[in-house]
């Protein structure tokens, strides 16, 4: 099973908020800020916790990842590394910075729009915001599978959005799902140059069945290929908002072949305090 990110994906990047029942609910590109009642480092206890979720919230407040100069002006518009965790290996963490030449606003406007995603996502079969309470949102995902006789991975995230003069910050948790088994992550939105610069930190754990045991490095690898695909997603999308999924999915290939994912660079677990 492959969770990509747009991380959110990210893409995320990667936004989730909580507790279900109303399905009628819609996304909105209303700033969130006024409506906030839960800071981004709020602790969810009625959601299950990973090796993470501490380090998430407590990182929230205080999120910065490697230097991104000049990345508004390279020909490469994402950078990728990945996380280990000690002790387990298939326990996938990333970190990137992704730049969009666009507003800041007009960028969160797009990722608040859940219900958009399967419109230029080419993985997402379905997004949809179950709840808000104020700040908190509960989202349910559904990805196509990567193989016929595999499920489609559904779950649902719980997202924390805070919102300030500087910059937009995305918290998620992962509720409940099919397949996954955790996920916690961090995204944020930020002017830089003439765009915008989203940042994100993931880490998620999965039913990887049979392939876990003889493929570590294809999982590793496929994974991180997919949070770039999404985050090239994001940025196609909002800037040439005339192409179809199509010309985006032509679009990434070509990335794909001029910069693929063979090899992998890890950053050290952060120093959450």
């Amino acid at each position: 099973m492959r969770k990509a990110a747009a991380s959110l994906g990210v893409l995320a990047v990667g936004l989730v908020l909580i507790a279900a029942s109303s399905s009628d609910v819609k996304p909105t590109t209303q700033d969130p800020g006024p409506l906030s009642r839960f800071p981004i480092d709020s602790p969810l206890p009625e959601l299950p916790k990973s090796l993470y979720t501490d380090g998430i919230a407590s990182f929230s407040k205080n999120f910065k990842l490697p230097d991104p100069a000049g990345l508004d002006h390279s020909a490469n518009p994402v950078r990728t590394w990945g996380i280990k965790t000690r002790d387990h290996s298939l326990y996938i963490g990333s970190a990137k910075h992704l730049w969009i030449r666009a507003p800041k606003e007009k960028v969160v406007e797009v990722l608040s729009d859940f219900d958009s995603y399967s419109k230029f996502f080419d993985e997402v079969k379905k997004v949809e915001v179950k709840n808000k309470e104020g700040n908190k949102w509960t989202v349910f995902w559904e990805r196509y599978s990567p193989a016929f006789f595999i499920p489609n991975p559904k779950y649902e995230m719980v997202y924390l959005i805070e919102n300030s003069a500087a910059k937009v910050m995305y918290r998620y948790q992962f509720k409940k799902g099919n397949s996954l088994k955790a996920s916690d992550g961090l995204i944020s939105v930020e002017t830089f140059g003439d765009g915008t610069l989203v940042s994100g930190i993931d880490f998620y754990d999965a039913s990887w069945g049979l392939a876990g045991a003889i493929a570590s490095g294809k999982i590793w690898r496929k994974s991180l290929e997919g949070g770039y695909k999404g985050d090239l997603s994001l940025k196609f999308h909002i800037e040439n908002p005339q192409w179809d999924r199509g010309r985006i999915k032509d679009e990434i290939e070509r990335m794909l072949e001029r910069y693929p994912i063979d090899t992998i660079q890890y950053l050290d677990v952060p120093q959450w305090k």
